[in-house]
């Protein structure tokens, strides 16, 4: 059976689907159903909630927005305090300045 008639067996008797299928379904939609069950079937998905699962990306808008004298704002457009938005610039600072020195550093033989 081809995806085509099996979206349409689905779409027509979408009640049948097991949970937590048919809310997936519900979201997802078909297509993007056979892609998840392709992806991760079979297998066990964590899906972290929404807040914790942003928070990578918000923390980088925010360093990319710092400008060394907006920490305030950026406290009170991102709800955190002051001293995590210095924490996550200093972290940054600290990542880079480390990946800098691992890529300045001489590359030593293992051969004798």
């Amino acid at each position: 059976m081809d995806k085509q008639q099996m979206k349409a067996i689905v779409v027509k008797y979408r009640e049948y689907l097991p949970e937590p299928a048919r809310t997936l379904y519900d979201v997802l939609g078909f297509e993007g159903l056979c892609e998840l069950s392709e992806l991760y079937g079979g297998g066990t998905l964590y899906i972290s909630k929404q807040a914790s699962m942003f928070t990578h990306c918000m923390h980088q808008s925010l360093v990319d927005e710092y400008d060394g004298a907006n920490q305030s704002d950026l406290s009170k457009k991102y709800g955190v305090c002051r001293r995590t938005v210095y924490n996550l610039v200093e972290r940054q600072m600290h990542s880079k300045r480390k990946r800098k020195e691992l890529l300045q550093k001489p590359v030593t033989s293992s051969r004798a």
